[in-house]
């Protein structure tokens, strides 16, 4: 009678493990969950987070200067100057900087007062003052899931069947050379900017590869039955090969989307060493062909993963 009386109570067809949709509303082991819950509420649900992880981007000020005349368009942030055409948007009629692919190259300049010796007194400028960002990730790394908070809510679910080490080739050096190819040489400040950028996407990845259980619609595939190149596997066992999840703009054979409102979007994305290089080539790592990560996220809205 107790198993009878628990049946009866259920509110979803859902597998009793996994992510599932399922009516258009999102479930994690038969439990209701969405994006815009707490990080608390999926924790009572799903089971305490391994780590916290904040990216700090930092911020940084932009200074646009416009010389009408000679239709000169210049950026200047931190060390950096930029030299563009000056452009006329037709709809919102503001300035921008283009550079037509038959224009030659503006002089590297190494100052503003350089600029202004060659061009004379700018007309115009605009300052662009972008904040730091800091961005919050939580990981369960037995589980192979990650989440983006924003706002103090969740704004992404993302699922990782391949580790990243098998879809990126991050640069998680921390010496003070690198190997060229043919000999040592001295780390530039492009390598570091490189390695910092590398070793925070790595950070906010799960340790472990996600295999658990995904359903779509009644339909289930366990990728702890999925191997490297089973993405075509995926696709008919989850029945998502039809125009209807085929991104606009994207090949079929590339991704799928599952629409269900504009606060549930889910992109398979596909992840294929065919054409790698180096030590992501099949070579080194054998063939793969499989679903490289899930992202559950809303439409319109600028979140992470």
């Amino acid at each position: 009678m107790t198993q009878l009386v628990n049946c009866q109570n259920k509110n979803t067809q859902c597998p009793e493990e996994g992510f599932c949709i399922e009516n258009k509303k999102l479930f994690y082991n038969q439990e209701p969950i969405a994006l815009g819950m707490s990080i608390e509420k999926f924790v009572d649900i799903a089971g305490k987070y391994d780590r916290k992880v904040e990216n700090s981007l930092e911020g940084h000020k932009t200074t646009y200067y416009y010389w009408l005349k000679h239709k000169l368009h210049v950026a200047i942030s931190d060390s950096l100057i930029v030299v563009n055409n000056l452009e006329v948007d037709n709809v919102s009629g503001e300035y921008y900087g283009h550079t037509p692919s038959n224009q030659p190259e503006y002089p590297a300049y190494t100052s503003l007062e350089e600029i202004i010796k060659k061009y004379g007194k700018y007309d115009s400028i605009r300052i662009e003052d972008v904040p730091t960002n800091v961005r919050t990730f939580y990981v369960w790394d037995k589980l192979g899931i990650s989440m983006a908070e924003s706002n103090g809510v969740i704004s992404t679910i993302n699922l990782y069947p391949l580790h990243i080490l098998k879809t990126m080739d991050l640069n998680l050096e921390t010496g003070s050379t690198y190997f060229d190819g043919f000999q040592n040489a001295k780390v530039t400040q492009e390598i570091l900017d490189t390695r910092k950028n590398d070793k925070a996407i790595f950070d906010r990845m799960p340790k472990q590869e996600f295999k658990g259980k995904f359903t779509y619609d009644g339909n289930t595939v366990d990728f702890s039955k999925i191997g490297n190149t089973d993405w075509d596997k995926v696709v008919s066992g989850l029945k998502i090969s039809g125009s209807d999840f085929d991104p606009a703009g994207d090949s079929q054979n590339w991704s799928r989307e599952i629409r269900e409102g504009y606060d549930l979007y889910t992109t398979i994305d596909r992840y294929s060493n065919a054409q790698e290089s180096g030590k992501l080539s099949a070579k080194k790592t054998g063939k793969i062909d499989a679903v490289g990560s899930i992202s559950i996220w809303w439409h319109g809205k600028n979140d992470e993963k």
